[in-house]
């Protein structure tokens, strides 16, 4: 019940947001490769939506003053608000996410939707900085709770003022949870660990274990005496 190193590894590397972390198989023993396999393809995942979004993004920029209908086609979930957060126009991929009619978003406020965690910068940031804000927020919308990475954007008037702010967003509500059910085995299997140690240390009986070559590992306090 010794969670292997390499998987710890890769499980820590992975929540700080270290993508590229991967756990090499071989050194695996069978009873984990099964844990092993699905956090490598849960990198892999996140890696690969960490690379689309960065390209949808940079696509979105150039393409935004062409034309509205590049925003109203975009696959990705996109809100423009104004500077009091009413919204002006959401995209057909926000109003399929959201649950909420796309007839029916324009003038609606930011405000109305109840944020339930919030994590890095938030939209106050594009406007007192006017520059781009990252951040991920935890909101209630008729659909249901989503996890969304959201990207700001200010739009700028002739004098620099800004007009407008640009929302990205990149629903990331299942990636979480698996992170969550991985978290939540990791604790499982350290409980796991700590049980095995105190049942051997506890025990009346001396106990030893010990290594392919012989070597002591571990000595319970029966067997010391």
């Amino acid at each position: 019940v010794v969670l292997p190193e390499a998987i710890e590894s890769a499980l820590h590397a992975g929540l700080e947001g270290d993508a590229a972390a991967r756990i090499n198989l071989a050194g695996i023993p069978e009873a984990f490769r099964p844990l092993a396999v699905s956090i490598n393809a849960l990198l892999d995942k996140k890696e690969e939506e960490k690379q689309a979004i960065r390209h949808r993004l940079d696509e979105a920029r150039a393409l935004l003053k062409e034309s509205d209908k590049i925003i109203e086609q975009n696959p990705m979930p996109i809100l423009i608000v104004d500077p009091q957060f009413k919204i002006l126009t959401a995209n057909i991929a926000y109003a399929e996410m959201s649950g909420i009619p796309q007839s029916q978003m324009t003038g609606r406020s930011l405000r109305d939707f109840k944020i339930v965690s919030q994590q890095g910068s938030g939209l106050r940031q594009v406007l007192q900085e006017k520059r781009q804000a990252h951040g991920e927020v935890v909101v209630e919308l008729p659909s249901g709770v989503h996890t969304l990475e959201q990207y700001g954007l200010p739009l700028l008037d002739e004098k620099g003022a800004i007009e407008s702010i640009l929302i990205v967003y990149n629903d990331v509500t299942r990636q979480r949870e698996e992170e969550e059910e991985i978290r939540i085995q990791m604790e499982n299997i350290a409980e796991l660990q700590r049980q095995s140690d105190t049942i051997i240390q506890q025990n009346p009986m001396p106990i030893l274990v010990v290594d392919a070559g012989m070597k002591i590992l571990t000595a319970n306090e029966a067997y010391l005496r």
